[in-house]
């Protein structure tokens, strides 16, 4: 049964103010088996206005994951209906997909009903849905969730269980492949998978089924059309997914988004139906998701006539995808959309002019940016040299995000601007008298068919020039393949038009010609269009002069808004026709464009009876809203005389005057409409509106942003994260530092705690690693996502309290709580916070209980994991993950078309020893060892010269000068930078203080390690050059190169939460190994050596390459299979050096074989039936000490 929660926000001791936003409000939960109108029986909707969203998400790889978390959290907003009761007062329905109640969600919906009841709205939509690249997958699942009525909780489990990188890695083998990750064989099952699992989850709750859900999803077409006019001729391709428009007479196509049966399974043919529209999604969302180089581009059928497809294991996109051609050119090669288009707010845009509304709803955009571009300054220093590296990688720099968002939200700015110029070119019309006679209205129509003339020519000259987007819109049930003409080719079209037209509009009006264009399909829909306007002004001006939606006696505008959207639905319908119709005359490239306009009039006149069942519904419309207008206008003269417009009371009598309903009433073009009388009919319309242009039936679009970058409400609450972050704004102090023309103000700048701004990459795992650190671990996504959700919780709130408030004092959610009334004086209370900030810090409270469970500290530890660095990694995981990625790799670049395959399988096999070595560098300790088992071997196997060699002696001299010339000039710029770095961190809290303190004291013994360590190198080299063992000599030089750049890497990086230092760890064990060396040499007097080629060679052989195979393989194979590749690899090195020995005296000719050999087996032997799985809990070490198993 519904059930209302206890209020969360009178915890004990609070003082009214300080209670959660929202408190005071009533609200019910409803559970899947109860209906809204079981509880909200007598009580209308609270505002009449419903916010309607379209979302745009931005690509970024592992990001999807914050954009996921994001997308979860705003769904909640859906979720709420707001209501009034007969008393006037405030009473929210939380829908609840889940049987299961959930206090958390409860405790967040009544918060956010509090602020979208300060706002005036009862209802949220998410009904226009944008996405480049994975924002795109998540645009698609947020999408069926919303036709299915359930909730997103499934999303979660996709990112946290499928997501990881060792899933997605191809499997090993031989066989050439086109990519690192599985697209197809993995990726597209799993996003099909998913969308069966949430359109067919038992937890639903039928009121949440979404009438209308639209997807445009961006995509890159490798092959795409080489004509020079065409919009893929540069790769921008797209897909395009819609529900049935409500009201729309076309036919069901092949791009729809279906909704949850209303009877469980359905028929066979339903089934079937859903299947292969879920199908077409899942591959659509694999397609824009594909980034390029990780996943092989998808494969999209996309023929002009669309059919079963025979033989091709992928979905037919025909009616989804932007791009046609026939079916000998296909499949299209497509990937990720973010290429060119990774910022999808145009998208989102164009969808939002043509959505259909049957309530009175607001527009509003919310662009999901996980990682927004961090301002940074530009120095002349910078750029006073010609350098090539500097210039190349400032070019890459740039061209990373060449599209900014910043471009798209101009471009949107612009249509707000145009949108404010043409509301405001009908005042001036509202000032000019019309009259209603037949000569004038004759008059007015064939000024329409000149004007129509300039509207057509703009028209038509979109559709020639992108056909391909009008295409992917298209409500026809035909596609086919079409070529864009030049923007320069059209002046004559143009021309062709107004010569046409004009002649029209000064002979006969019935000709068939100008009923084309009279009472043609554009006609029709420009009636329509100024309908709906009229429509949405009456119910602005009654809706914002009330505090509810309690319109005049005489006056529901719901019938007239539908027969509007049917009418436009209709029109567009047969729009769609005519548009086929020119594209299909102006097909051939040397075709005229003039061509098209004789097809367009003659298609555009109507047949006897068509169209006219419209025509007539508008009239009725009309001449209801006419009727309306008695009422309308009592009801303008009651708030007239109940509201003085002389100025707010009080006002000096010179104050501007802010215009009441009665006056903004009087000064519309719609008041000086007829009442009574035969006319005006719904043709009359276009032609009196057209001097100002005709009015667009959608409204004003209102933009916000929520962010990767935002900052928690209270950073206080998160215990250690502010210290992690800080750490984080030290070391890019320290990374300044060292730049020249860095000064210390900027250095104070970047130290300083920005209390709005908090970077993604400080707090994200997924903006780490090129965008690919989050598919690492399942805790960072946890991360990543929960991240989301906070930062999504405080963006709604930013974004709702922008809007202005029409809620009366009243009916204030709030007022309940305690909080003063608006007419009292509020008392001072100097710790009050911001409101915003308030209700955002309520909303992220709620958020870290839900996520810990009752344990703050495990939400915590979840939140700060995003901060963590790769040595936070298993030692293990990390070679595991290095060792098969590059054996993919191999795979991927086997395939290369100029290079034939045994020059590859040459070159790889000589690459083997260096490759095989290489994950090695990820884990230190291992390293260390590695390169001490190395060292053994060669000192064990070099035979000495009891001579020397001046050569040997002249490096190992080289090598100690130029590790003291290294070490010192570490020293200086590690002691510069901290220097300058706690000078400028001199101003901090003193605990912030104390932390850079004893971080640099950390880098600095971390730096010192490294360094002894590799001073002490020297003296086992000294000690093989006076016996001549060149091989080991430049082997221990080699660590003494690595361990200096070691030491000058760790000297000015803060170190992180590691449980274990490693390169600490690294540095003892060269260390420990030296000192051995050492007391060996105390202790036997003549070096110890054995005879080359003898069987003790050959068993340091084998057990050295044993030994290193192991340190290679532990963690990338299961440990029986480790140990067992490991021996055989030792074995196959001894085995070759024995073989190549016996066939020549070149001791380096044995040495090499033996170390292909033995790298040859290390990198064939693993197979996918010995890795190693990794579980969740082993992938992280975790921070308090203990060590992870691998």
């Amino acid at each position: 049964m519904p059930t209302e929660p206890p209020v969360p926000g009178e915890r004990a001791g609070a003082h009214p103010e300080e209670r959660a936003p929202g408190a005071g409000l009533r609200l019910t939960v409803l559970p899947p088996d109860r209906r809204p109108a079981e509880v909200t029986a007598g009580q209308p909707p609270a505002f009449g206005r419903t916010l309607r969203f379209a979302l745009a998400m931005r690509g970024g790889v592992s990001l999807a994951v914050w954009i996921g978390g994001a997308v979860a959290e705003l769904d909640l907003l859906r979720r709420i209906r707001i209501h009034r009761d007969p008393a006037g007062g405030l009473h929210a329905v939380l829908l609840q997909p889940s049987a299961q109640p959930d206090p958390h969600t409860a405790e967040r919906a009544r918060v956010y009903a509090g602020l979208l009841a300060d706002a005036g709205y009862d209802r949220v939509e998410f009904d226009l849905l944008a996405g480049a690249s994975a924002g795109g997958l998540n645009s698609v699942v947020h999408a069926v969730a919303q036709r299915a009525g359930t909730g997103l909780g499934a999303l979660g489990l996709l990112w946290q269980e499928h997501a990881a990188l060792d899933r997605l890695l191809r499997p090993l083998g031989r066989a050439p492949v086109d990519s690192l990750l599985q697209g197809d064989a993995y990726l597209w099952p799993r996003v099909q998978e998913l969308l069966a699992t949430v359109h067919g989850d038992p937890g639903h709750h039928p009121d949440l089924v979404a009438e209308h859900v639209s997807v445009d999803l961006s995509a890159t077409v490798l092959d795409s059309d080489p004509s020079f006019h065409s919009g893929a001729a540069e790769g921008r391709g797209g897909f395009h997914f819609s529900s049935p428009e409500p009201g729309c007479p076309a036919p069901p196509l092949g791009n729809d988004i279906p909704a949850r049966p209303g009877a469980p399974g359905g028929t066979p043919e339903e089934a079937g139906h859903r299947a292969a529209s879920l199908a077409r999604l899942a591959y659509a969302a694999r397609a824009t998701s594909s980034f390029p180089g990780a996943f092989e581009p998808a494969a999209v059928w996309s023929a002009p006539t669309a059919g079963r497809l025979v033989g091709f294991p992928r979905p037919d996109l025909s009616h989804a995808f932007s791009a046609h051609r026939g079916p000998e050119g296909l499949p299209f090669r497509v990937i990720d959309g973010g290429v060119f288009d990774n910022i999808p707010i145009d998208r989102a845009v164009a969808a939002a002019g043509t959505r259909t509304s049957l309530r009175h709803a607001d527009r509003c955009l919310l662009y999901l940016d996980p990682d927004p571009p961090a301002p940074q300054e530009v120095r002349a220093g910078d750029l006073d040299l010609p350098r090539l590296v500097r210039t190349l990688g400032a070019t890459v720099t740039r061209l990373r995000r060449r599209e900014t968002g910043e471009d798209e939200v101009l471009a949107l700015a612009d249509r707000r601007d145009d949108r404010l110029v043409a509301d405001g070119r009908l005042h001036p019309l509202a000032a000019l008298p019309v009259a209603w006679d037949p000569a004038s209205r004759e008059d007015r129509r064939r000024a329409y068919v000149r004007y129509r003339a300039r509207a057509d020519a703009a028209l038509l000259a979109r559709l020639l020039t992108r056909p391909a987007q009008w295409q992917l819109a298209s409500t026809l049930p035909r596609r086919q393949e079409v070529h864009a003409r030049g923007a320069a080719e059209l002046e004559p079209l143009r021309q062709e038009l107004a010569g046409r037209y004009d002649a029209l509009s000064r002979g006969p009006l019935t000709v068939p010609d100008a009923t084309a264009v009279l009472r043609g399909p554009q006609a029709l829909a420009d009636a329509a269009s100024c309908v709906l306007a009229w429509v949405r002004f009456l119910e602005s001006l009654l809706l914002d002069s009330g505090p509810g939606p309690v319109p005049p006696a005489g006056f529901d505008p719901a019938p007239a808004r539908a027969v509007a959207y049917r009418a436009l639905a209709a029109a567009g319908h047969a729009r769609d026709g005519l548009f086929a119709t020119v594209l299909e005359v102006c097909e051939e490239p040397g075709a005229p464009v003039t061509a098209a306009v004789p097809v367009w009039l003659e298609a555009a006149s109507p047949a006897p009876g068509t169209g006219e069942a419209a025509w007539r519904e508008l009239d009725a419309a009309v001449a209801a809203l006419r009727g309306a207008h008695a009422a309308v206008q009592a009801q303008m003269a009651q708030m007239g005389a109940d509201h003085s417009e002389d100025g707010e009371p009080g006002a000096s009598p010179g104050a501007p005057r802010e215009a009441g309903p009665s006056t903004l009433w009087r000064e519309s073009p719609w008041s000086a409409v007829p009442v009574s009388g035969p006319v005006p009919a719904a043709a009359d319309l276009p032609p009196l509106f057209a001097a100002a242009g005709i009015p667009t039936p959608v409204s004003g679009i209102s933009y916000g942003e929520i962010r990767g970058d935002g900052a928690p409400a209270r950073p206080a609450a998160l215990g250690p994260l502010p210290r992690a972050w800080a750490r984080q704004r030290l070391q890019r102090a320290l990374d300044a530092s060292g730049r020249p023309g860095v000064t210390d103000d900027e250095l104070r700048r970047i130290l300083a705690p920005d209390a709005g701004r908090l970077p993604a990459r400080d707090k994200l795992a997924g903006a780490g690693l090129f965008n690919f650190r989050g598919f690492l671990a399942a805790d960072w996504r946890a991360n990543d996502w929960w991240w989301g959700r906070l930062d999504a919780a405080a963006g709604a709130v930013a974004f709702l309290r922008t809007l202005p408030a029409r809620s009366e004092p009243t009916t204030d959610p709030r007022g309940s709580s305690g909080a003063p009334a608006a007419s009292e004086p509020a008392p001072h209370r100097p710790t009050r916070e911001d409101p915003a900030r308030e209700s955002a810090a309520a909303l992220q409270e709620s958020l870290l209980d839900e996520l810990g469970g009752g344990d703050r500290q495990h939400a915590l530890a979840t939140l700060g994991a995003g901060a963590d660095g790769l040595a936070r990694l298993a030692p293990g995981y990390r070679i595991s993950l290095a060792s098969r990625g590059l054996r993919v790799l191999g795979r991927a670049l086997a395939g290369t078309p100029d290079l034939p395959r045994g020059v590859w399988e040459l070159l790889l096999f000589l690459a083997q020893p260096v490759l095989v070595l290489v994950p090695l560098l990820l884990a230190p300790v291992r390293a260390a060892l590695g390169f001490v088992a190395a060292a053994v071997a060669l000192g064990l196997l070099g035979a000495p010269d009891p001579g020397g060699r001046a050569g040997e002696l002249v490096l190992a001299g080289a090598g100690a000068g130029l590790l003291a010339a290294a070490l010192l000039r570490t020293v200086h710029r590690a002691h510069r930078g901290w220097s300058r770095a706690l000078e400028a961190a001199g101003g901090s809290p003193p605990a912030a203080l104390a932390d850079a303190g004893a971080a640099r004291d950390a880098a600095l013994r971390r730096a010192g390690c490294c360094g002894a360590a590799a001073a002490a190198l020297l003296l086992p080299a000294a000690a093989a050059a006076t016996t001549g063992r060149t091989a080991l000599v430049l082997l221990l030089l080699a660590g003494v190169l690595g361990l200096e750049r070691c030491a000058a890497a760790v000297a000015l990086r803060v170190p992180g939460r590691e449980p274990v230092d490693e390169v600490v760890r690294a540095a003892g064990v060269v260390l420990l190994a030296v000192a051995g060396w050492a007391l060996v040499v105390l202790v036997v007097a003549d070096p110890v050596a054995v005879r080359p080629g003898g069987g003790p060679a050959l068993l340091v052989v084998a057990a050295a390459g044993a030994a290193l195979g192991a340190l290679v393989l532990a963690g990338f194979l299961r440990p029986g299979w480790a140990a067992l590749v490991a021996g055989a690899a030792g074995l196959t090195a001894a085995a070759v050096l024995g073989a190549v020995g016996a066939l020549t005296d070149r001791p380096g000719a044995g040495a090499a074989a033996a170390l292909l050999g033995w790298a040859a087996v290390l990198w064939w032997a693993p197979r996918e039936a010995t890795l190693r799985r990794w579980e969740r809990s082993e992938e992280l070490r975790p921070p308090g000490g203990r060590r992870a198993r691998g």
